[in-house]
């Protein structure tokens, strides 16, 4: 009798220990998650388009409707004027896949203002889409130059670095 309590005892200390781990492993992938949704890129560094997806078959009253909308905005923006207008641009290319375009961009965003680290992140993010590895190792290291208390900067060096290490195997 007295062995079959040491094992409940065991059992329900080892599963409140389990528990914990969980839910401490939980609220980590969460602070990440909330963190990684406020810049607007994935975990592991990929971003998510911010446009709602094509739908096939859509009338082409719903299609009519929405251009005036764009119109207007694609006018009132047509070039770029500040550190942040450039940035934005380069987003936007980035997205559409014109990583060439969307680095011209987001240099010139850097140009304006070195101090923000998303500028950084997006452009290693694109040479590194370009097979430009290095590339984008030198880029988030003249960023962490400029900002070097980025955690942001700091994740996406260890991520290339690992990128660069894998690949040789």
């Amino acid at each position: 009798m007295v062995s079959t309590r040491r094992n409940k005892k065991g059992f329900y200390w080892w599963s409140s220990v389990a528990f914990v781990v969980f839910v401490v492993g939980i609220a980590l992938f969460y602070q990440r998650y909330r963190a990684s949704s406020a810049q607007n890129t994935l975990l592991i560094g990929e971003t998510v388009p911010l446009s709602p997806p094509v739908v096939e078959g859509l009338s082409s009253s719903a299609e009519t409707a929405s251009t005036p909308a764009q119109e207007s905005t694609s006018t009132a923006a047509t070039t770029p004027e500040s550190a942040d207008d450039y940035y934005q641009a380069g987003v936007k290319k980035f997205n559409a896949k014109d990583y060439s375009g969307a680095i011209k961009d987001i240099e010139q965003a850097i140009s304006l203002n070195s101090k923000v680290p998303d500028y950084y992140n997006k452009k290693s993010q694109a040479e590194y889409n370009l097979g430009q590895k290095g590339q984008a190792l030198v880029t988030v290291q003249e960023g962490l130059k400029n900002n070097p208390d980025s955690d942001l900067l700091k994740s996406r060096l260890d991520i290339l670095q690992k990128s660069s290490f894998n690949s040789n195997f």
